[in-house]
């Protein structure tokens, strides 16, 4: 009985060692299982990793591309809004002088003058010496006030020149700030 008993422990001994060897070989196998699925899930992060990159790149490219298009296409719009102001503007000013001219060279302007004339020749002077007159009669007021007219236009345009060209010059500076910092934020 006691070799019966040594039989069945060493029985016992080295089915518990040829458990252990399979426990261990399993396990190395599926450690080696998990490596693999490991290592496969880090290349598809990686390449995702790069195609997002690549995404990005291409997004950042295409809007460059779209606000250098834009800022192409406001320049003319720009520069032709500005020019078709300035030809309004000039229109405007050539069509009143002419309104202005052909007022005064009207039939009845012409009666206006000769009328504020003869009024001026005859209370205006006192044998060869010029004294004032108290009252301007109407058709000397009338007078006066489209001389005074052309001299606001004259005055009114020059100012509009000064202040124009200070405007033009600060809408291009604000205009260059902004298109730097939309392209420094891009």
């Amino acid at each position: 009985m006691d070799t019966l008993l040594t039989l069945v422990i060493a029985v016992g001994g080295i089915a518990t060692g040829i458990g252990a060897i399979w426990t261990a070989m399993l396990g190395r196998r599926q450690l080696n299982e998990q490596r693999q699925f490991l290592k496969e899930q880090n290349e598809i992060a990686r390449r995702q990793a790069q195609l997002t990159d690549q995404s990005l790149t291409e997004q950042r490219q295409s809007f460059q591309e779209q606000t250098e298009i834009a800022r192409r296409q406001a320049q003319p719009t720009e520069q032709s809004l500005t020019e078709q102001n300035e030809r309004s503007r000039l229109n405007l000013e050539a069509d009143l002088l002419l309104r202005m001219r052909d007022r005064y060279d009207s039939k009845l302007f012409i009666g206006t003058r000769s009328t504020a004339a003869k009024y001026f020749l005859d209370n205006g002077f006192v044998e060869d010496d010029m004294v004032g007159v108290e009252r301007l009669n109407a058709a000397a007021i009338e007078v006066c006030n489209f001389f005074e007219f052309l001299r606001v236009l004259r005055v009114l345009a020059e100012v509009r020149c000064v202040v124009g060209q200070r405007g033009v010059e600060q809408f291009r500076r604000r205009r260059s700030r902004t298109l730097v910092s939309v392209e420094a934020r891009h």
